[in-house]
């Protein structure tokens, strides 16, 4: 305790009370209740009850007087007090609409406070501003409801008609499916699968083609091995440089791997009935495109170069020459980073060339871009830029993004699957082929590959030149003699003869086994020529 002030004087304070304040029962029940539950005995357990039950004696009445209520007619009273001299009259004119509409917030509080004199003036104030703000919305919704109209015209056209559902986005029930649009609303369109009346799903507009009921049998999703000829192994072994290898998990692909997937494709083509004439279809193999691109663009001059440059010219003669359908598609590799993009030319018959640019990649490098421009600048100079729909190179279409930093190889090679499948004559379709898939298959196709080798052409030998019979030739001087003389009338040297064709290259097999026999010769000892290749070297040479 603290104390103020001290007087010496002043008696000391004694304190006198009792020494406990509670008896020995009361101080047993508090001891039992504050022990455990677990920890206490019965007799424990009963005091601890008894000193933790709650009191059932009623509480006592307040004794302080309550205010009194007022009667009916009191409250009538006190409300007609409070009107004082207002009317029903006025007291209606007062009244607004402002119940949910926000823009109506300026007339409440243009008509807040105001006496009733000027109420009639603010009446109109308000009435103008109500048809103001009336007009404004109606302007500002006529805007908004332009475009959702018009995409809502731009897809009504579907409804009713047959369309293939090509969302990247789509479930395995809907991938390529067909179905009917029920309706259109905004830049969706809801989609009836075919065959069925309840199972639909709401699709973007812009992911559904529609159908004309001329397109052709889907391409077979994979090669039928039985039925390939040692021919076309042959041209997809050259048309990779014979420097095809087995691609391995998580690898970029090269580019004979790549044209070796664009092979199995026209392969499979071949084996669904497709035929195109020479021209219409060309693919520009990656490997030359730059010593190409280089010799046209005159930054390249060497042999490699310019031999590689001509090979495209005559590859693109019949695109230049003619106006037929025709269909380039040119795999494009990229450094720094090393990423694979597709440039696609298509054309229909009497039509010009539209271009299609593909990347799986969510931010495009740069260096990708300047590699395909470069090409495209030379397809430009090469087949005629009358020739174009665009003059210049469209914005990449990413179709699929890749979650990697290898995979874009494949994704390429899908993406020109889909652009052959569409020029064959199928339509718009969306490739749902898995990268894991597309390496079995690829690999497959590789070992098929291995199995047969060219042999590499001979040299060419100089052609010898042969001597004249004739006296009056073997007279002649040579033709550096003939150069050096002055006179001008000797007689030119005769000119040499042309050079003689080189045979064709001859074709081995890898290494005969000795064992043959298939279903179509009964397993005969000497095989056939579908399973003898060596009896096919035979009968082919002859």
């Amino acid at each position: 305790m603290q104390v103020s002030y001290f007087n010496e004087d002043a008696d000391d304070l004694e304190l006198t009370g009792e020494s406990d304040l509670m008896t020995p029962q009361e101080q047993l029940q508090l001891t039992a209740a504050l022990l455990h539950p677990a920890v206490r005995t019965r007799l424990e357990q009963e005091l601890a009850e008894l000193t933790l039950v709650t009191s059932q004696k009623p509480k006592e009445k307040s004794k302080k007087a309550s205010t009194p209520q007022l009667t009916r007619a009191e409250k009538a009273e006190a409300w007609r007090k409070n009107l004082q001299y207002s009317t029903v009259k006025t007291r209606l004119s007062k009244l607004t609409p402002t119940a949910g509409k926000k823009n109506k917030k300026g007339v409440k509080k243009l008509l807040k406070g105001k006496p009733w004199s000027k109420l009639s003036l603010n009446r109109k104030l308000a009435k103008q501003a109500v048809e103001k703000m009336k007009a404004a919305a109606k302007k500002a919704a006529a805007k908004t409801a332009e475009p959702k109209a018009g995409a809502s015209s731009l897809h009504s056209a579907l409804v009713g008609k047959t369309v293939r559902v090509i969302s990247p986005q789509a479930g395995y029930l809907w991938r390529n499916s067909k179905g009917n649009v029920q309706k259109a609303s905004g830049d969706k369109v809801t989609v009836v699968l075919a065959g069925t009346t309840t199972c639909k799903s709401e699709f973007p507009g812009s992911e559904v083609w529609q159908l004309t009921g001329k397109e052709k049998a889907a391409l077979p999703a994979v090669l039928d091995f039985r039925r390939l000829t040692l021919l076309q192994k042959l041209e997809a072994l050259k048309a990779s440089g014979n420097e095809v290898k087995f691609a391995n998990e998580a690898a970029m692909l090269e580019g004979p791997e790549l044209t070796s997937m664009w092979t199995s494709v026209t392969a499979r083509g071949v084996q669904a009935g497709d035929g195109f004439a020479e021209g219409q279809l060309v693919y520009l193999e990656p490997h030359s495109q730059k010593p190409a691109v280089g010799c046209h663009l005159q930054e390249a001059f060497s042999e490699e170069a310019t031999l590689a440059c001509q090979h495209f010219r005559d590859l693109l003669q019949t695109a230049r020459e003619s106006s037929s359908k025709c269909l380039i598609a040119a795999p494009v590799c990229s450094e720094g980073p090393k990423h694979w993009t597709a440039l696609v030319l298509r054309r229909e018959a009497d039509s010009k060339f539209e271009i299609s640019f593909y990347d799986s990649l969510s931010d495009t490098p740069e260096t990708a871009k300047i590699e395909v421009r470069r090409l495209l600048t030379s397809l430009f100079n090469m087949l005629g830029s009358d020739k174009f729909s665009e003059p210049e190179l469209p914005l990449p279409t990413k179709p699929v993004l890749q979650t990697d930093g290898w995979s874009c190889g494949y994704h390429c090679a899908h993406r020109l699957e889909e652009e052959y499948r569409q020029f064959r004559g199928e339509g718009k379709v969306h490739g749902y082929q898995k990268v894991k898939e597309s390496r079995l298959e690829l690999n497959k196709w590789v070992k098929a590959l291995l199995e047969v080798k060219v042999r590499p052409e001979p040299p060419k030998a100089a052609p010898e030149k042969k001597a004249s019979s004739t006296s009056s030739s073997s007279s002649v001087p040579p033709p550096k003699e003939a150069s050096s003389t002055s006179s001008s009338s000797s007689v030119p040297p005769p000119l040499p003869p042309p050079p003689e064709a080189a045979p064709p290259a001859a074709v081995l097999a890898a290494k005969p086994t000795g064992k043959y026999g298939c279903s179509k010769c009964r397993h005969a000892v000497n095989g056939c020529l579908a399973c003898n290749p060596e009896k096919m070297y035979r009968h082919a040479s002859k």
